[in-house]
């Protein structure tokens, strides 16, 4: 004995558009983007402060976050933008192979910013979420 069972399904409303996918793509980007500049980026030039990695304000100007392709955001000291980080970035980081020699360990400000990011499910809620509820809202 067999048992057939015919279904269909019809999408109707903004489920059913053929431009979704691209909406929800562009709101993960854009989500990701406010993500690390406003989280990222922000918390990164606030550890930069006179005696704390900041002289001359040059290193905290450079300070960007940037999309570097689809889901993909990254925040650095003007690698996208200018074409390479400043020169003494990777000292003031700690991950110069001269920071290995010297007393001074490097005050570690991006990867804080990282590990803090990464635990903070609120802030990607906030963010992409906030952006991807933005599309099915419209």
């Amino acid at each position: 004995m067999t048992l057939k069972v015919d279904i269909s399904v019809q999408l109707t409303g903004k489920i059913a558009d053929p431009r979704l996918e691209r909406q929800v793509k562009d709101a993960i980007n854009s989500g990701l983007h406010e993500l690390a500049e406003i989280e990222g980026a922000n918390s990164v030039r606030s550890q930069l402060y006179p005696g704390h990695g900041f002289r001359t304000g040059n290193l905290k100007n450079h300070i960007n976050a940037d999309l570097v392709g689809d889901f993909n955001a990254q925040v650095d000291a003007g690698a996208n933008r200018y074409g390479s980080n400043l020169i003494y970035t990777n000292w003031i980081e700690g991950i110069s192979k001269r920071n290995a020699i010297s007393r001074f360990k490097g005050y570690r400000m991006f990867a804080r910013m990282f590990a803090k990011l990464r635990t903070n499910d609120r802030a990607f809620q906030r963010y992409v979420g906030g952006a991807i509820m933005r599309v099915f809202n419209k």
